[in-house]
């Protein structure tokens, strides 16, 4: 039964924190002040930059493994070498960038799901 009460509580509490979320405060809800300040926190910007070096790394690292088992192999076909499975690139997405370029520039501006 004390499972039951928690889970009850766990929902009344979710639904009061969603409900206060939504509360406007000036043109902005409470929510797109929350999501703004996540966004723009010291945390996540280093969170970004663990990851983007954590990428960084991983490419290199599959980069150096795929040579050393070309080198291994002896594969020295330039067409086997693009078909290999181990041969890896790592790219971003050109709308996503384009996206990002927008975003820097004041152009796109969220909608906060209005």
């Amino acid at each position: 039964m004390s499972e039951l009460f928690f889970v009850i509580k766990s929902l009344f509490v979710s639904l009061l924190i969603l409900l206060s979320l939504q509360i406007k405060v000036g043109p902005e809800t409470m929510e797109s002040h929350f999501t703004e300040w996540v966004e723009k926190s010291w945390v996540t910007n280093q969170l970004q930059t663990v990851s983007k070096g954590m990428a960084l790394a991983l490419e290199d690292g599959a980069k150096k493994i795929s040579g050393s088992l070309r080198k291994a192999f002896g594969n020295t076909n330039p067409q086997v070498e693009n078909a290999s499975r181990m041969n890896f690139e790592f790219k971003r997405n050109p709308a996503v960038i384009e996206e990002q370029k927008l975003r820097s520039k004041g152009a796109i501006y969220d909608s906060g799901g209005e």
